[in-house]
């Protein structure tokens, strides 16, 4: 080769596409002599050029698979999750399993869980929780060292189950990988999460300490990742008291990935002014613009860890405005807080399980029970509750429906429309459930129904006491109850398929994301009367309540437009994910002089690569040519 002649130097990494620097072959041979002569002077030096930086698990074109399954911990679960699968035609790169710790609650590693997925083929990554107890601030907590120990155990547990042998379908390896998400959506109101909307100060040293005891005590940088997780948007902004994402950043060294969180959340939060069917660019493409824009977030891969869709495209007149259908559903309207009378003779209790009304085969699912002693503690000889929150409108109302049953039979009581006036008068029980209706609704006014339903009892009625159980309190309406701000909405799957489809294209148009996981896999059950599993990769009958006891993985009742979207080849499963090691340009698994002369060219072209700048400065200069060189003579990793 004469000086005169140009070198071509092919660097794939980080980069989507090859990435060819050309230099005048005179220039590349002397600064590559310049290299060695340096690095002849570092060899007689005592002081190294090694920063402890990590292995990149990045891909080289295309993007990691991942969903969502929380359970994975029995047998049942894991035939769940390869019936998924096997329904979507691809295996998934990494499954996301939320784990949560407290001061009080030293959570070990969920080791069931992350072997049976790496027994199916799936990369775990732990979501991992820092709750609080009570009002405490854990992350006061965490940086003061009260929870070193527990977060070395937990390191030194993770190690050890990094460091096993495995076989998975006949494929023997050693060495196991996973990935870390601590204290996500901390841009989020303080209400979201005990570590959300506090200072930025305390949530990234905080992570840091965390992430030193790991480094220390924990597994080796090529079998871990750290991925820093942000909602997609402030909430509250900085224009409102709150902190942009970004002063979350605990700084390159401390981060292998940067994620987001966001959802298309249709019409399905009512009365929101953020209530409205969104595409992708709409909910990410604010905070990427954000993420591009950072000197140091925009070097790192990008993830998108939790992202889906409700099925609610549209509002609807609502015709079954509930009081009470289980505990703590968000369907729930109205409180039991007016005890009247002997309210001393009363036991409430609103999340028993011994035999609710609707006997769903899947979930949690309950009943009110309430006990009346008859002892006229305020001398009352008469008791009752009444369920009363800020006065809604009810105007279009027919009747109020729900169900009641006694503990034994013959128990006498009385039910009323709250504030309508109107009564069912006394009524006796029998141990059976049965529906009862109060109607004559229209003749009272509706327009501010403070009180919702109640419930009173008599000594005179029940000189022993009685125990009653009642279930799916609800006001119906057959044309509508046009006024109140309930979830309630028009299902229209075929739409949420195709918002699916339209998001994964989306994600091929930013090269930049690396990784995306679908939330998430789930079998719905009662969870249909909430809408919760409404972003799940299933239909969720949310307009047709007969199918509430339906928990089977039914594949007509799952999007299409999940299983097209990632049959594409752009998504990858890969498994073990390959790892490229720091410094390791031109993908051979070695460091060697070859990669030096590689950084070097990246050096002269002002190009950043992630694996390239191994002393972590945020630069690629002649310096992480030289640390390269030093580690290809040693024979040591960077």
């Amino acid at each position: 080769m004469n000086d005169t002649a140009d070198v071509i130097i092919v660097n794939r990494c980080n980069q989507s596409n090859e990435l060819q620097t050309v230099l005048p072959a005179k220039t590349y041979v002397q600064q590559v002599l310049m290299i060695l002569m340096l690095a002849a002077a570092a060899a007689l030096m005592t002081c190294m050029y090694v920063n402890p930086a990590s292995a990149t698990f990045i891909p080289d074109n295309g993007t990691l698979l991942g969903v969502t399954y929380n359970p994975a911990m029995s047998e049942q679960d894991m035939e769940d999750l390869r019936s998924f699968e096997e329904w979507s035609g691809k295996k998934h790169s990494i499954v996301v399993v939320f784990q949560g710790f407290s001061p009080d609650e030293h959570s070990p590693i969920p080791e069931t869980q992350m072997d049976n997925l790496w027994q199916n083929g799936n990369t775990p990554l732990l979501s991992i929780e820092p709750w609080g107890s009570d009002n405490d601030d854990i992350l006061g907590v965490i940086n003061n060292g009260t929870l070193d120990q527990y977060f070395k155990d937990y390191a030194k547990d993770l190690k050890n189950w990094t460091c096993e042998d495995w076989t998975v379908d006949g494929r023997t390896g050693t060495g196991k990988q996973v990935f870390i998400r601590f204290a996500h959506e901390m841009n989020l109101h303080s209400g979201a999460y005990p570590w959300c909307n506090r200072s930025p100060a305390s949530y990234t040293d905080a992570w840091k300490r965390v992430h030193n005891i790991f480094e220390s005590e924990g597994p080796a940088p090529d079998a871990i990742q750290w991925v820093w997780c942000v909602n997609s948007v402030d909430v509250p902004d900085r224009s409102a008291g709150g902190y942009g994402a970004e002063e979350y950043y605990p700084g390159d060294e401390y981060v292998d990935w940067v994620a987001i969180d966001g959802y298309n959340v249709g019409k399905s939060v009512p009365c929101a002014d953020w209530d409205h069917w969104t595409a992708f660019d709409g909910i990410f493409k604010p905070m990427l613009d954000r993420f591009d824009d950072h000197p140091g977030i925009s070097k790192k891969p990008y993830a998108i860890i939790e992202i889906g869709s409700s099925s609610v495209v549209d509002s609807m007149p609502v015709k079954e405005f509930y009081i009470y259908t289980n505990n703590g559903s968000r369907t729930n309207h109205y409180i039991p807080s007016g005890w009247w009378g002997d309210w001393g003779d009363i036991t409430f209790c609103d999340y028993d399980c011994s035999d609710p009304h609707l006997g769903i085969a899947c979930g949690d699912n309950t009943s009110i029970k309430l006990t009346y002693s008859a002892e006229c503690s305020q001398e009352e000889c008469w008791a009752g509750i009444c369920w009363q929150e800020g006065g809604y409108n009810l105007t279009g109302a027919d009747n109020l429906t729900f169900w009641a049953r006694g503990e034994s039979g013959g128990e006498k009581v009385e039910f009323t429309a709250g504030d309508a006036g109107a009564t069912t008068g006394t009524v006796t029980l029998t141990n059976i459930w049965q529906r009862y209706i109060v109607d004559d609704l229209t003749e009272g006014d509706m327009s501010n129904v403070v009180c919702g339903f109640y419930w009173g009892v008599s000594e005179a009625n029940n000189p022993d006491g009685c125990m009653i159980y009642l279930d799916d309190i609800r006001y119906e309406s057959g044309t509508g109850i046009e006024d109140v701000c309930v979830e309630e909405g028009v299902s229209n799957n075929t739409k949420k398929g195709e918002w699916v489809k339209e998001t994964y294209e989306s994600i091929k148009n930013h090269p930049p994301i690396k990784m995306v996981c679908y939330f998430n896999v789930d079998k719905g059950g009662t969870k249909y009367l909430t809408g919760e599993s409404d972003w799940a990769v299933f239909t969720t009958p949310r307009d047709n309540r007969n199918n509430i006891d339906d928990c089977s993985f039914d594949p007509n009742k799952r999007i299409p437009g999940y299983q097209e979207a990632t049959g594409d080849d752009h998504y990858l499963y890969r498994f073990p994910i390959p790892v490229t090691p720091k410094g390791d340009l031109n993908h051979d698994n070695r460091i060697t002089p070859a990669d030096a002369a590689i950084a070097l060219a990246i050096a002269a072209t002002s190009t950043h690569s992630d694996a390239a700048d191994v002393s972590g400065d945020g630069h690629v200069t002649s310096l992480d040519a030289l640390m390269i060189l030093q580690a290809a003579a040693a024979n040591i990793g960077l």
